[in-house]
């Protein structure tokens, strides 16, 4: 499950930082939540050969994304993004750029990303076809 909460917040604010991912005094450190990250597979659209995986960390004050891509054209930025409605939908969240099919991207927090789509573009140009999808899929509450 992709949630983040202020109570869970609350609940962590004396956490530890792992490795770089806390950049800042007094902020809730990225990935330290509960159910906070999730792997998301991106395929190939539109003819393609760019597949991988972008690592989604959801945190109180940042959404985190790690994008590892095979495939990509060396030295081409491509625009990156979350969107609502699956490949096709609407743009939730601009993350940015990455550049040879990898990059870190940055943006402002999200509740959760559960049924939203990651999209890699074929260049930074308006209008420019998506290269690269990976919906993340529908939470479903455990059953006890």
């Amino acid at each position: 499950m992709l949630v983040v909460g202020a109570a869970a917040a609350v609940g962590t604010g004396g956490a530890e930082a792992r490795g770089n991912e806390c950049e800042a005094v007094g902020k809730v450190c990225v990935g330290t939540l509960p159910s906070s990250h999730s792997r998301v597979v991106l395929k190939s659209r539109n003819g393609s050969s760019e597949r991988g995986v972008a690592g989604v960390t959801l945190g109180f004050h940042e959404t985190k994304v790690v994008f590892r891509l095979s495939g990509a054209p060396r030295g081409v930025r491509q625009t990156v993004n979350i969107r609502r409605g699956g490949c096709a939908g609407t743009v939730l969240r601009r993350l940015g750029s990455i550049v040879d099919g990898k990059g870190v991207t940055r943006a402002n927090p999200m509740q959760h990303l559960s049924g939203y789509a990651v999209v890699v573009h074929e260049t930074t140009a308006a209008g420019a076809r998506i290269v690269a999808c990976g919906v993340v899929p529908r939470y479903v509450p455990k059953r006890r």
